[in-house]
């Protein structure tokens, strides 16, 4: 899954970590195509700005110990949305916060919008 917001976003590491970054502007239609996502390692103790035009999601775990990671976002982000949002068929999850998902995921089996197309890339530890 990739997520994106209109707002920046800060992320810091206490463990290493493998992010899959891609650009908001490359997508069509709420589609994005997995192979022009690039991953990079984030080594541990290291503080990121993710821009408002970045596709990003949940960081990759790369030992048996996890990760933890601190997240702050502009106040109001990922809060509900009001009952007068139209959410049918829409990326739009929560206040700012957008999400598209591969057809294998369990969100999208759960609803959410199929819009990663190809590989669904993982990080195996």
């Amino acid at each position: 899954m990739l997520e994106w917001h209109q707002t920046p976003e800060l992320n810091w590491f206490t463990n290493d970590v493998v992010l899959f970054f891609g650009d908001v502007r490359e997508m069509s239609n709420n589609q994005y195509q997995t192979s022009d996502t690039k991953a990079f390692l984030i080594p541990a103790n290291t503080m990121i700005l993710l821009y408002g035009t970045t596709l990003h999601y949940a960081p990759c775990q790369v030992t048996a110990q996890g990760y933890r990671c601190l997240v702050a976002l502009i106040k109001g982000v990922n809060s509900m949305l009001n009952d007068d949002a139209n959410q049918a068929q829409s990326a739009l999850l929560a206040t700012d916060k957008w999400l598209i998902a591969h057809a294998e995921s369990h969100e999208a089996n759960e609803g959410a919008v199929v819009g990663l197309l190809g590989t669904n890339y993982e990080v195996k530890i």
